[in-house]
């Protein structure tokens, strides 16, 4: 837990490279084919899903 008043501790940090970047790039080329949705929205949550889920699925390890 974070002292009160303090910024994002070290351990907060996740380097980017260790996310599955090519499911999040599969998934914004699916979305941009229904030009009408928000596709802001869909990838955002997408993003979220697969980041939660990867670490969920490393600390299962």
């Amino acid at each position: 837990m974070r002292p009160e008043g303090s910024f994002i501790a070290p351990i907060d940090v996740t380097y980017q490279d260790e996310y599955p970047f090519e499911d999040i790039i599969e998934r914004i080329k699916y979305f941009e084919q229904f030009p009408g949705a928000n596709n802001v929205e869909c990838v955002a949550g997408d993003i979220l899903y697969l980041n939660l889920g990867y670490q969920v699925f490393e600390l299962a390890l």
